[in-house]
């Protein structure tokens, strides 16, 4: 495909694309439009006008559902439904719900269905869960903007860091073209005047458009940034329009806790819906391994050994993870190590609670008292394989061991990779 990114959707993206065909191609403009509409998925462009028409005006229904409980008295599941122009699928991936403003504790159940797993505190706060997570429908399905999710796309916003005043702000690019926005959501105090001419420094336009937002609406105050002349140019109308739209109140299904909404999607597949993950037991051990985290409806339980590692090993370990957890370390390796790092830091406070072991200790371990670097890659690959046996010979054989000795033997893998001149 010419541009380079997914499909176009709409006709406004099929129309961009033309664009860009008609540039590359020399072609004139109506072939243009059919190329595009062709790489679309459709026969022509008169084809892709009459099909997505259609689908505007049929509209695609999405449920999202969310549970609450207040103690012991009351509880309950709230479910609402929204019209889309187009398929759920069409507006955001699998993937990027984490990302997205507002989508961040859904999990897409089916096609049509999202559900927030972990309990709310009440049903009034449930509600509001489900109408904030509607409105980040609604501005992709708007805009065709969707969540960022790889550095790549990440990268250029990074400037951003440096902008007075920042507050709530999430990262975005064009579905069609791979172009970015940044959208940051302060509060009316910061100093506007300031904010723009930091844009003004930069060649950073600022979108001006009467919306009220993402995050808190009437409170916040949105500011959309872009550098792309046509998305610049675009987002006003969208948006206003979405404004246009109004927000609307709870009209959604009230029922019980223990039921399960099933949509259409699912009910179409005949694949039966699996249960809410719910915590294992406290002090019920498994397979060698002990439940820990979270305790509420909707929480998988973590696992640690079940017999505790010695407190002399784990002030071994720290310090070598502290030195391996730095910046010159590769990015993804150096996340894996910070997991492995935060995960035993859980198990010591676990295994030594209360008085079994001094601040002192607990400083000495994990993220306490400074530890220089390991740089060189030959010290750093020693550090890994001495931390992996010090695991094994730690604790008995066990998922949750085994797990971490897994990671560090990845991390092994690619930093010995690069070691010898092949690419991580």
């Amino acid at each position: 495909m010419s541009s380079g990114f997914s499909k176009p959707s709409t006709l406004d993206g099929i129309k961009r694309l033309a664009k860009n065909i008609k540039r590359e191609r020399n072609i004139p403009h109506h072939l243009a439009l059919d190329t595009a509409a062709v790489e679309a998925g459709y026969q022509n462009i008169r084809h892709a006008q009459e099909q997505l028409q259609a689908r505007i005006a049929q509209g695609f229904k999405v449920f999202l559902t969310a549970y609450w409980a207040a103690g012991r008295a009351e509880a309950g599941r709230e479910t609402l439904s929204i019209q889309l122009p187009k398929p759920l699928g069409d507006i955001i991936a699998r993937h990027q719900f984490t990302a997205a403003r507002n989508l961040g504790w859904f999990h897409l159940e089916s096609a049509d269905h999202l559900e927030r797993r972990i309990d709310l505190n009440s049903q009034a706060t449930a509600r509001d869960v489900l109408l904030t997570a509607a409105r980040t429908l609604h501005f992709m399905a708007a805009t065709g903007l969707r969540p960022a999710t790889t550095q790549k796309q990440e990268r250029p916003m990074r400037v951003f860091d440096g902008l007075p005043g920042r507050d709530h702000q999430s990262y975005w690019f064009d579905g069609d073209t791979g172009a970015w926005v940044f959208l940051d959501e302060p509060y009316p105090h910061v100093d506007v005047e300031q904010r723009r001419a930091w844009a003004q420094q930069r060649d950073i336009r600022i979108v001006s458009a009467k919306w009220d937002g993402l995050h808190n609406p009437g409170s916040a105050v949105p500011y959309v940034f872009c550098v792309d002349e046509t998305l610049a140019d675009r987002l006003p109308g969208q948006l206003e329009r979405l404004q246009a739209s109004g927000e609307r109140g709870w009209d959604g299904e009230s029922a019980s806790y223990f039921s399960q909404f099933v949509g259409p999607a699912r009910q179409a597949s005949g694949a039966p819906r699996r249960p809410r993950p719910m915590p294992a037991p406290r002090g019920v051990a498994r397979n060698g391994a002990l439940p820990y985290g979270g305790r509420g409806a909707g929480q998988s339980s973590l696992w640690r050994p079940a017999k505790r590692m010695s407190l002399e090993t784990h002030l071994t370990i720290g310090p070598l993870l502290y030195a391996l957890d730095h910046e010159s370390f590769p990015g993804p390796q150096r996340r894996t190590i910070g997991r492995v790092r935060s995960t035993l830091d859980d198990w010591l406070q676990l295994e030594y609670p209360g008085d079994e072991m001094s601040s002192e200790q607990f400083n000495e371990a994990y993220y306490g008292k400074y530890r220089e670097p390991i740089v060189a890659r030959a010290a750093q690959l020693d550090a890994i394989r001495s931390i992996a046996t010090k695991l094994r010979d730690g604790y008995p054989s066990c998922g949750p061991r085994d797990k971490l000795i897994s990671l560090l033997a990845n991390v092994e893998t690619r930093l010995g990779k690069s070691a010898s001149g092949k690419p991580l």
